[in-house]
């Protein structure tokens, strides 16, 4: 359950200071604790802990929609969409052109942690 308190007291200090990374990564961490796992995603985002992505899927077999222009995929991967918004063009795209029934198609969201996992070496140009 949100502690709308808590929640108000964060909010206040994000508006004076959009750029704290550290502000964003313990709202994040409030967050998830009240299970507003969306809201955390997009705050440890900001805090450059994760990334979000957003697909689209079928509701009834749960599969993802790979378009690019006229062709038609839908498949367990599917294609990202960087933003929420991107998805949302591309589902009023796709239902206009192949009239489905659009209460059968959702945007998901899907959020990664950023991990190291190696230094690449570069040979600088002389």
């Amino acid at each position: 359950m949100l502690d709308k308190d808590k929640n108000k007291g964060f909010l206040d200090a994000i508006r004076k200071d959009k750029y704290n990374t550290d502000l964003h990564a313990v709202y994040a961490d409030f967050l998830e604790e009240s299970g507003e796992l969306e809201r955390m995603a997009r705050h440890r985002q900001k805090a450059g802990q994760g990334f979000l992505i957003y697909k689209i899927r079928r509701k009834s077999d749960g599969l993802f929609l790979n378009s690019h222009d006229d062709e038609e995929n839908w498949n367990k991967i599917g294609r990202s969409f960087k933003t929420k918004s991107g998805a949302a063009a591309e589902i009023n795209s796709y239902v206009f052109r192949r009239q489905v029934d659009k209460n059968d198609i959702e945007i998901v969201v899907m959020y990664g942690h950023f991990q190291e996992v190696a230094a690449c070496e570069h040979n600088w140009k002389k």
